[in-house]
């Protein structure tokens, strides 16, 4: 069911923003890039102190962030079957 999902979210992301067969090769590096951007983005706001940016907020989008990093990680094999599957 999970590789099914992907499969239709990669065929339709492919639809929209084509990417070669080496890069689709390294698709799951790019999710993990697009996150690690977004942590980024949520600490430079806490430490220039964004009113609307407590701890309180900070602590709970980096705590989601790293839940879904590691959601990656778990997927990439079957990341790698699905498009293996596609290339």
């Amino acid at each position: 069911m999970l590789e099914n999902g992907l499969r239709v979210y990669i065929e339709e992301y492919q639809k929209v923003f084509p990417l070669p067969p080496q890069e689709l090769e390294i698709f799951s590096d790019f999710m993990a890039l697009a996150l690690l951007r977004k942590v980024k983005g949520n600490l430079l706001k806490y430490y220039e102190k964004k009113q609307d940016w407590t701890h309180d907020v900070a602590h709970k989008e980096f705590i989601k962030q790293l839940n879904l990093l590691a959601e990656i990680d778990c997927m990439k094999e079957s990341i790698q079957r699905v498009i293996s599957g596609i290339v």
